[in-house]
């Protein structure tokens, strides 16, 4: 029996577990300095994280699902304005589950870093993960053209993305798929791993005309 080719579509609050634990998976390097006790204390420290208003979600986010597992996530962010971040039960929720003071440095993390916010007329590519076991299947790139059409709809011109300089998969995967280095600069914290690491922003611009004809 063949089987079925990965079904991209928009995300639904029952989705919130799965990414939160595909993300503890795709990124588990990233967010080992702070969380040491496996891939079920990651996945309840981000859902605590998506819950409180630190990663918004709820507003843009499309998904990848082969044979019925959740193995790819994009997320979006469509405003400039700042998410309403619900501090202290984000805190008791991360310290449940790895303790006060390794709470208090992720909360001083996530405080301290700054906000990627999408320039007028843009909307910022958040986040883009893919189950390892599922990579160099074409899902990445499957999940960026759905993030561009999510951007037509909204009349948005351009996506903009910020890449770690280090991670040269990512880099060479925006580069095909037409994003554009805009400029590099100094992040003082990454989200969770309490480090100061270089990013490049990239930049692909969306022909809204091909949207505009295929939906007249």
């Amino acid at each position: 029996m063949t089987p079925r080719p990965p079904d991209i579509s928009e995300a639904t609050a029952a989705d919130l577990s799965p990414i939160a634990e595909l993300l503890s998976i795709a990124f588990a390097d990233e967010y080992a300095p702070l969380f040491t006790r496996g891939d079920d204390a990651r996945r309840r420290c981000l859902e605590a994280i998506m819950t409180h208003g630190f990663l918004e979600w709820r507003d843009s986010t499309v998904v990848c699902r082969a044979d019925g597992k959740l193995v790819g996530v994009a997320i979006l962010r469509w405003t400039p304005r700042q998410p309403r971040r619900r501090v202290l039960p984000c805190l008791q929720a991360l310290a449940a589950v790895i303790g006060w003071p390794r709470a208090l440095l992720a909360m001083g993390s996530l405080l301290l870093t700054p906000e990627q916010r999408p320039p007028r007329g843009a909307c910022e590519l958040l986040v883009l993960a893919v189950h390892p076991e599922h990579r160099q299947r074409g899902i990445a790139r499957r999940l960026v053209a759905a993030c561009e059409d999510a951007a037509c709809a909204r009349g948005r011109s351009r996506i903009t993305v910020a890449v770690d300089v280090r991670n040269a998969p990512a880099i060479a995967l925006y580069q095909s798929c037409g994003f554009r280095h805009v400029e590099s600069r100094l992040i003082l914290a990454d989200l969770l791993a309490f480090r100061a690491s270089r990013y490049h922003r990239m930049q692909k611009r969306v022909d809204l005309s091909k949207w505009q004809n295929a939906s007249s």
